[in-house]
């Protein structure tokens, strides 16, 4: 059976279309009754829909399973895709209709709830948050004692937080807490919702949520966390003592729990970010002493002894460091990607030839590894870094073309080619902050140069609409509207599914605001470019951060 399907998928990849429908026919009609025929066919729509990016024709493979076998798991979950192809689609209608099938025709089957979760976490990523709200509180109405109400639970806080409603963000932890406090994964729901309130910089909540984990919990996993990420709120709000005496508090509690070497690197990596580097140094060798053989102790020891020293301009100490870390750690999983990682220090250095030289061991001792195809693409990058260091800005574009060209298909490609546009960009801000606004100037030129490339001549991803993002911004800040626009409209064309597509086409509306402000273009023309932007943000992104200043616009234009 499994043989036929890949007779199929091996004409699909041909383009031969009837031939791989013949085969498909066969698989479908030769092996009808065998165990894991459902699961063969949803495969191959999987095929279609994954790699081909035939949607269409995936659904109809989906529609197939539940079908022909609509009594199994298989098909419930071909019901799951059926809906979130018609999401993409943006077909609410249809989407409505694929749920009351889902939630109708699989209502008895184990994994209901989790697949009515499924297509929830589906409409929040895209942006379809009232639809996901009402299944969750679906899940939470119909299957109140499963593990899964809970994450639904855990969903609807976190819309609430995102609205801003407080109150109702607050009863719905009071309702998890009540409903869920002896549930085995109930510490990683808390710390997840302290993690989330995190991110929008709401530290005092995070802390208070994080502090209750390591309060009620304090054997589970996520207690070790919730400990680390109130020692970091403490680092970032220069609590000296505080993050102390926090520390101390995860070394004493969690000395015997899994990840805790792991716990304390991670500190004092955040340290070293802070730009603590004697606090940072103090846990790399706590993490040395007590855990030397570990992975974390391998982490640690690249950061303390060899790329401080790197960054201190110690370039014997640190060469001597490299010498005793392949003679200690040469048979950790990960060591060839650890190696690639310290030539970037010897590169914001200028010692590209250091730089050069881990590259090619990496190549040398690891040929058929991931770690080599990334070490030669960072050398390219290395060679291109280097033009730049020496000003010889003119042959960087031409050599940018050739690195997308030698590696092409690459993964890293993208990140690769907007590290080049991102080091012109660090240059630029340097200069704006030494007063020097005219270099400056010539050095955002440049970086916006070398992006372009990655936007040009790369796929689409969230690399490319992050540069399209900082363009965005730039011009928007020189009041250089126009071009602003131009660059927001890429992500909103081209990337509508990425996660600051809405924060693109609001800024868009506040571009025209703004020029109509400062009498570029009449109101006359202005405000119907506005009215339209944002009756479209409230339309595909009802739930952003930025729909309160639209409906407020909108209400206050109504007349117009």
């Amino acid at each position: 059976m499994w043989a036929q399907g890949d007779l199929v998928r091996a004409n699909i990849d041909l383009g031969n279309d009837s031939a791989a429908q013949t085969e498909l026919d066969k698989l479908c009609s030769n092996f009808s009754k065998q165990e894991r025929i459902a699961d063969a066919v949803r495969y191959i729509g999987d095929y279609y829909n994954n790699d081909l990016q035939n949607p269409d024709k995936a659904k109809q493979l989906y529609q197939y399973v539940v079908d022909h076998w609509p009594d199994t798991e298989v098909a419930m979950w071909a019901q799951v895709d059926i809906a979130k192809s018609s999401l993409d689609k943006g077909d609410d209608v249809t989407v409505k209709a694929d749920i009351d099938k889902l939630v109708t025709g699989f209502s008895k089957h184990k994994n209901i709830a989790r697949a009515v979760h499924d297509v929830a976490y589906y409409c929040r990523q895209t942006q379809k948050h009232k639809m996901a709200n009402q299944l969750d509180q679906y899940v939470l109405g119909h299957w109140p004692t499963n593990e899964i109400a809970m994450w639904s639970q855990v969903d609807l806080v976190k819309s609430d937080v995102d609205n801003g409603n407080d109150s109702a963000a607050q009863a719905g932890i009071d309702k998890l807490l009540a409903n869920y406090s002896d549930n085995e994964h109930v510490a990683k729901a808390v710390h997840d919702i302290a993690f989330y309130y995190r991110q929008i910089q709401n530290r005092e909540k995070a802390n208070q949520l994080d502090q209750h984990v390591v309060d009620n919990w304090p054997v589970d996993e996520h207690a070790v966390w919730a400990q680390v990420d109130i020692v970091k709120s403490d680092i970032d709000r220069g609590k000296d003592n505080a993050a102390q005496a926090g520390i101390d508090k995860l070394i004493a509690n969690f000395s015997g729990q899994e990840h805790i070497a792991t716990a304390v690197h991670c500190l004092a990596y955040y340290c070293r970010e802070a730009g603590k580097h004697k606090e940072a140094d103090k846990l790399d060798r706590y993490v040395l002493d007590s855990w030397p053989s570990t992975e974390s102790g391998m982490w640690a020891y690249i950061d303390l002894s060899i790329k401080s020293n790197i960054d201190s301009g110690n370039l014997i100490e640190a060469q001597a460091g490299i010498a005793q870390l392949l003679a200690d750690y040469s048979d950790q999983a990960y060591i060839s990607n650890a190696i690639r990682t310290i030539p970037l220090h010897y590169r914001n250095r200028g010692e590209y030839k250091k730089a050069k030289e881990l590259y090619q061991y990496v190549m040398e001792h690891w040929p058929d590894g991931d770690s080599a195809v990334l070490a030669k693409v960072d050398m390219a990058v290395l060679d291109i870094s280097s033009l730049i260091s020496s000003g010889r800005d003119d042959e960087v574009l031409p050599a940018v073309d050739k690195l997308i060209v030698d590696f092409n298909g690459n993964p890293g490609l993208s990140w690769s080619t907007f590290t080049i546009g991102e080091e012109y960009y660090n240059k630029a801000v340097k200069l704006e902050k030494e007063g020097n606004e005219g270099q400056a100037k010539s050095y955002f030129t440049k970086a916006i140069a070398a992006w372009e490339k990655t936007i040009q001549k790369l796929p689409s991803s969230d690399v490319t609409m992050l540069a399209c993002e900082i363009i965005a911004g730039y011009y928007r800040q020189l009041g250089e509207y126009e071009k602003s626009i131009y660059y927001y409209q890429k992500v909103i064309d081209t990337h509508p599914e990425y996660r600051m597509a809405w924060n693109a086409l609001f800024l868009t509306g506040l571009n025209y605001e703004n020029m109509c402000k400062s009498k570029l273009i009449l109101e006359s023309q202005a405000n119907p470019q506005i009215k339209a932007i944002y009756k479209l943000l409230l339309d595909k992104y009802p739930d952003c951060k930025a729909a309160k200043h639209a409906r407020y616009w909108l209400g206050s234009h109504s007349s117009e």
